[in-house]
């Protein structure tokens, strides 16, 4: 017989312990904001020009052209002409998300109303852009 404490013998933590931090604050009761917190993780482009870069600096300090970061929606959506893909190990995680950001996305292009020529021409617009206006992404979030 083992002469350790119980506590000791655990090699996860219970259930409560995932729930509650050392303070024990009841981790459930913060509030997350998925617009705000960071929680999507991406590749960040590796072929940014000089300007991208100034970008990538002033949006995410520290972030490297073809280094991973985790961001949450807005900034996401400011950054994304600075970003390469999703890196996401899972594939129905992937499909998840990538149906959320094409929601997300239609919302704040205007795409998710109008006639089927307004549409058109719509996605022209955002597409010639290159990028989300920074005005739109304000104004809907």
């Amino acid at each position: 017989m083992s002469n350790a404490s119980p506590g000791a013998l655990r090699s996860r933590p219970s259930w409560a312990d995932r729930f509650m931090n050392f303070s024990g604050e009841d981790e459930m009761a913060r509030s997350f904001c998925v617009v705000r917190d960071r929680w999507i993780p991406v590749i960040v482009r590796s072929d940014l020009g000089s300007e991208e870069v100034a970008d990538l600096e002033r949006l995410m300090p520290g972030a490297v052209p073809g280094g991973r970061v985790v961001v949450g929606l807005h900034l996401l959506f400011q950054a994304a002409h600075l970003l390469a893909e999703l890196d996401v190990s899972h594939p129905p995680v992937e499909a998840v998300l990538r149906r959320l950001l094409a929601a997300v996305t239609a919302r704040v292009t205007g795409l998710d109303a109008g006639r089927s020529e307004e549409w058109l021409d719509r996605r022209e617009v955002v597409l010639a852009a290159g990028r989300f206006d920074a005005a739109e992404l304000v104004a809907t979030s």
